[in-house]
């Protein structure tokens, strides 16, 4: 039998509470559609959610994800603290300009370290220049992301 791995794919989600302001925040996550409560168990109401695959029902502490093409589905909080993690923000923002200055940083500190111990200027004149090229693309390279 084939062995698969989850591909990363960042997700949007919200956890459903039953609270005016929370409510409201759904409808707005699921693009402004009427959200559709059932109340018949006065304590455990549950949202009725139309998914790719019909009706499904998200009761309260369950999070709504946003799927890879904009559909909507419940998922139980334990599922889901299991498969996903809060995505940083700023680890979404890097561009390839700023994995190219890790690299060429650290290739060129190494660089800079084996040429002091052998002692070659020649090398150096080289790789100084390189790591503050470096240097200045990967700060525009970062306001560049960001922007």
């Amino acid at each position: 039998m084939a062995k698969y791995r989850k591909k990363p794919v960042v997700i949007e989600a919200i956890q459903f509470i039953d609270t005016p302001e929370r409510l409201e925040e759904l409808s707005k996550f699921i693009d402004n559609q009427p959200l559709r409560v059932d109340y018949k168990n006065p304590n455990k109401p549950v949202l009725k959610l139309q998914t790719l695959e019909g009706e499904h029902i998200a009761s309260v502490g369950d999070y709504i994800i946003k799927g890879v093409k904009g559909e909507f589905y419940p998922c139980k909080p334990d599922i889901f603290e299991q498969t996903y993690e809060k995505a940083d923000s700023e680890i979404l923002k890097l561009s390839w300009v700023d994995d190219f200055s890790l690299f060429a940083i650290g290739f060129t500190s190494a660089a800079v370290l084996i040429a002091f111990m052998g002692k070659q200027i020649i090398n150096l004149c080289i790789l100084v220049p390189l790591l503050l090229l470096t240097f200045i693309l990967g700060k525009w390279g970062k306001k560049w992301a960001k922007s």
